[in-house]
């Protein structure tokens, strides 16, 4: 079974004089917490891959915390206005049960890997050949799926186009973060001919 999803979204960021590196997008979250949402025992990938993942499952494991902490901020700092798709992610992370972190994979991290590279320099969008990359991990992931995004460089960004879902009818990246099925996943980014910088999150389950 595969779950595909692409999502491209150009952001103009006004900060108000807030420097990104100053805000706290955790902030209200205890340690344990974060900890286990940290525990990512992949070296393959790289800081901004890692915090994409890292947001991802605090969403999953504490997705009402999520609702009343990192959204809000999320939405006051860059401004996002208010829209159907906001509104629906809002109701979804208040009905939300806990779903466990993801597993960093670096198999997975390959398959990722492959695809952010060489649609970045052909400047495509899509999940091109993608039966063919997941046959690499297709006898220990059968079932499998992938978000993609363009043009955001900050994991945060990358995390919340995903989760709103703007203008994607059916949320199916929201619904790949959220799957209960999925229980590994990865992340890969690389400079895009077309959109500067693209991103890649692979996930798998056994």
């Amino acid at each position: 079974m595969l779950k595909t999803y692409c999502f491209i979204l150009l952001i103009a960021l006004t900060f108000n004089g807030v420097g990104q590196s100053n805000i706290d997008w955790t902030a209200g979250w205890d340690n344990k917490t974060l900890n286990q949402a940290r525990n990512l025992t992949s070296s393959n990938m790289n800081e901004v891959e890692k915090n994409v993942l890292f947001y991802c499952n605090l969403a999953r494991m504490k997705p009402k915390l999520f609702l009343t902490t990192t959204l809000p901020l999320y939405v006051e700092v860059r401004g996002v206005k208010n829209s159907s798709y906001l509104s629906s992610l809002k109701r979804f992370l208040k009905k939300s049960k806990k779903l466990p972190p993801f597993v960093a994979n670096d198999s997975l991290h390959k398959v990722a890997e492959i695809h952010a590279v060489r649609s970045g320099k052909k400047g495509t969008t899509g999940h091109q050949n993608y039966s063919k990359r997941f046959n690499y991990v297709g006898d220990v992931f059968p079932t499998n799926g992938e978000n993609c995004d363009y043009g955001n460089p900050k994991a945060i960004d990358i995390v919340f186009s995903w989760l709103i879902d703007e203008g994607i009818a059916n949320l199916g990246h929201r619904k790949n973060v959220f799957d209960k099925e999925f229980s590994h996943a990865a992340v890969s980014i690389a400079p895009h001919k077309s959109y500067q910088v693209n991103a890649v999150m692979t996930f798998g389950s056994r």
